[in-house]
């Protein structure tokens, strides 16, 4: 047998060298999509934008149609100010999943500028949510990982690092405060990330 092995230091295949994390599927399209989903639930289930509606049903459609709104204005203010933020074309409740099972329908750059508009509707709704402090930490520090691999897309430098490791560590700390229910696992691969 002659064996093949996967890296060769003679060769400079190694680990360092050659192997990179693919943060698109593994934070835009899995971690910030899953907090985010369930962070508009939770705002759904806080009627965060005071419906009149009763029924679960009838309060989540209303809200999805605020939350547009909302969501198209930011669009709007966030081109005026010479960003060019990746649009959805619509938002309509079933791209948010249900209650039991949340999940978010947007391609990865879509969620990417979701999150940072979800983290600017916290600062407006936080105070209806019971763990409203801990939901805005949490989505600051996971908006924190993705300005470090904008900041260094290639080789996060010592530095980086630490400073994602540390944010991650908050993340975690801070969702596990506010979704009892939530599968963790998703969100080691924030720490993942910055091995």
């Amino acid at each position: 047998h002659h064996r093949k092995p996967l890296c060769v230091a003679d060769a400079y295949i190694t680990p360092d060298r050659c192997l990179t994390v693919d943060w698109q599927h593994g934070l835009s399209l899995g971690v910030f999509q899953q907090f985010t989903a369930h962070v508009v639930h939770t705002l759904f289930r806080a009627n965060a934008w005071e419906t009149a509606e009763g029924a679960e049903e009838g309060r989540i459609a209303m809200s999805t149609a605020l939350l547009r709104a909302e969501l198209f204005a930011w669009y709007a203010e966030q081109q005026r100010a010479g960003l060019a933020p990746t649009q959805v074309t619509d938002l309509t409740p079933t791209m948010f999943g249900n209650a039991a099972r949340p999940s978010l329908n947007f391609k990865a750059s879509e969620t990417n500028h979701f999150l940072r508009f979800l983290h600017d509707l916290l600062i407006k709704y936080k105070h209806k949510l019971e763990e409203g402090e801990a939901t805005q930490k949490a989505c600051d520090a996971l908006l924190r990982c993705l300005a470090l691999i904008h900041e260094h897309p290639h080789i996060f430098p010592p530095r980086a690092i630490k400073d994602h490791t540390s944010r991650a560590q908050t993340h975690n700390c801070e969702t596990k405060k506010i979704m009892s229910r939530f599968d963790f696992r998703v969100f080691d691969c924030v720490c993942l990330l910055a091995c």
